[in-house]
C-alpha cells in the first residue's frame, strides 16, 4: 500500500483510537429493581388448589407473562446489587453513535415463576436465578407461506 492512501487510513485510525478513550466510561453501578417477593408467601401458594386470582391477590402483577408449551408462565425479578461496569459510545456519522454496555450483574438476577395449566390452576413454582428459571431460549421457526 502506498503511502498516500495509508495516511488517511492512519488518521482515521487515530481519530478512532482518541474518541474511543474519551467516549468510553468504566464506572461503579448500584442496581435495585422492583422488591423481591419473600420466600414464606410463594410456600403459602397451594399447587393444583390456588388458582391465578389468588396468587395474583398475594404476589401482585408479574414483570413477565409467557405461553411455555400448554402452561402459562408468570415471572418476577427483582435485584438489589452493584458491581463494575463499562460503556463506550463512539460517533459513527453526525447524528449516529454506536453504543456498547458491558453489564455482568444482569445475569444474576433473582426471580421466581409460577407455572399455571391451561384452566390457569397453579402448577407449580421455583426460585433462584432467573437464567436457571427458563427454558433456553430457542428461535422460531419460520413461517411456511405455501399455504401446504
Amino acid at each position: 500500500m502506498s503511502a498516500a492512501r495509508s495516511a488517511p487510513l492512519l488518521a482515521l485510525a487515530i481519530r478512532f483510537a482518541a474518541l474511543a478513550g474519551l467516549a468510553s466510561c468504566v464506572g461503579y453501578v448500584r442496581y435495585r429493581t422492583n422488591e423481591p417477593i419473600p420466600l414464606a408467601a410463594l410456600e403459602q401458594l397451594r399447587p393444583e388448589r390456588d388458582d391465578l386470582a389468588s396468587c395474583l391477590q398475594r404476589l401482585g402483577a408479574p414483570v413477565h407473562v409467557f405461553a411455555n408449551g400448554a402452561d402459562i408462565v408468570l415471572l418476577w425479578s427483582w435485584q438489589d446489587t452493584d458491581d463494575w461496569s463499562a460503556d463506550v459510545s463512539l460517533p459513527v456519522a453526525e447524528w449516529v453513535n454506536a453504543d456498547f454496555e458491558l453489564d455482568l450483574t444482569f445475569a444474576e438476577r433473582l426471580g421466581c415463576g409460577l407455572w399455571f395449566d391451561p384452566d390457569l390452576v397453579l402448577a407449580g413454582w421455583r426460585a433462584g436465578r432467573i437464567g436457571d428459571l427458563l427454558p433456553r431460549r430457542q428461535r422460531p421457526a419460520p413461517v411456511d407461506r405455501s399455504g401446504g
